[in-house]
């Protein structure tokens, strides 16, 4: 027999009890909504139903979405910002209008996944799905206009066709790499390592002339590793080198095929490029940090992608 709570006062000390044990139990903060929801269900001995879009609470009503609500106002009220949880992979750069922008190169949860550009900004998509026994399985949707930094309804009118197509075929095969390497390679400590590398690049790419050259750096240590990453999982010794010319000849003879015969030259750099500033502009930062996650792309499809299969 299901549990009703009577009182604001035996919410609230249920609540505290559910924190508690969230804590113990090492739940991090930013998942705490849906954990305490579900274990006040549990406790309550009642199926909750949850998920986004829950009415707000009923004073006094502690039964049903109205607990839902009760339970996600008192998390949120307790912690605030720290709920926040930045679902990216890394940051990137793509052109607009002529213009560089930083991306984000999106973590999503569930599929599969349609991405497409939509320069109305504030139409809203498909963004959770509940799965149902027996019903088509319907596609979370991703507007990659929206991922773009700083970009307004009005920029987002002037786009053309042609820079929406570039960017939609981008973030699909750059989510497709992180996404293959993540479901194989959770704990890799270079699938971090490259995403840092990635996002240190596209920021240093905006700030100015004197960081081009520390972006086209990052770019190179993105792409030394993703090299390095298929040669391990190869059991293929690799030199401490970082001539992406001579990784990427090592790495073809174990099967990579590199999309792009220019990505070496697009890539390489050296050291020195650290401190000369404004080495070939931001066009060689934009085209170094490209051509190395197009290159990830190659490795994570070579490893991870089975022929003719496609990932959301």
């Amino acid at each position: 027999m299901s549990k009703v709570i009577a009182s604001e006062a035996e919410f609230e000390a249920v609540m505290s009890d559910i924190d508690s044990e969230l804590q113990r139990n090492g739940i991090k903060i930013h998942g705490r909504e849906l954990a305490a929801a579900m274990s006040m269900g549990k406790r309550l001995g009642t199926s909750l139903r949850l998920g986004p879009n829950t009415p707000p609470p009923i004073p006094g009503n502690y039964t049903g979405e109205s607990l839902v609500a009760h339970v996600y106002a008192w998390i949120q009220a307790r912690y605030g910002d720290r709920l926040r949880i930045d679902l990216t992979h890394f940051y990137s750069v793509t052109r607009l209008g002529g213009d560089v922008w930083i991306v984000r190169v999106p973590e999503v949860l569930g599929g599969p996944i349609r991405f497409f550009a939509e320069v109305d900004l504030a139409k809203q998509h498909r963004t959770f799905v509940a799965h149902r026994p027996g019903s088509p399985v319907l596609p979370l949707e991703v507007n990659v206009l929206r991922l773009v930094e700083h970009m307004t309804a009005a920029s987002a009118l002037i786009c053309s066709s042609l820079d929406k197509r570039t960017l939609v075929n981008y973030i699909f095969r750059a989510h497709r790499a992180m996404a293959l390497m993540k479901l194989h390679r959770r704990d890799e400590p270079l699938r971090y390592a490259i995403c840092s590398d990635l996002t240190v690049s596209a920021r240093a790419a905006l700030e100015g002339s004197n960081a081009h050259g520390q972006s086209r750096w990052a770019s190179l240590q993105a792409a030394e590793k993703a090299l390095k990453l298929f040669l391990k999982e190869k059991s293929i010794p690799h030199p401490r080198t970082h001539d992406i010319e001579n990784l990427i000849a090592r790495a073809k003879q174990a099967g990579l095929r590199v999309s792009d015969p220019q990505t070496a030259a697009k890539v390489q750099c050296s050291a020195s490029v650290r401190y000369e500033g404004d080495t070939g502009g931001i066009d060689a930062a934009v085209t170094s940090h490209q051509s190395a996650v197009e290159l990830m792309h190659d490795i994570a499809s070579a490893l991870w992608l089975r022929p003719n299969a496609t990932t959301s």
